[in-house]
């Protein structure tokens, strides 16, 4: 557990400097900061992708899943939604 905080650590520190860093250059060269805030969403989907299962899903999402749930509830929902959006603007 020793080894884990330590690399906790050290990722951490390096993702601060790195930041630190990145906005300097971003100072200096008179980047646009939504460009980089559209690399970093970029970056977070691509990561995600690599994550273990069980930081990408939580116990909700699983049940769902089990109960054979997990689509059809999300678009039920989308669907009731916009059904109430229709109705309060007509």
């Amino acid at each position: 557990m020793d080894d884990y905080a330590n690399v906790l650590r050290l990722t951490v520190a390096l993702a601060v400097g790195f930041a630190t860093w990145i906005g300097v250059l971003r100072i200096l060269k008179g980047w646009p900061i939504h460009w980089l805030i559209i690399g970093g969403y970029i970056g977070v989907v691509v990561m995600t992708g690599f994550a273990p299962r069980e930081i990408r899903e939580n116990d909700r999402h699983r049940e769902l899943q089990r109960a054979g749930l997990a689509g059809s509830l999300t678009r039920r929902l989308a669907r009731s939604e916009i059904r109430a959006n229709v109705c309060v603007v007509a």
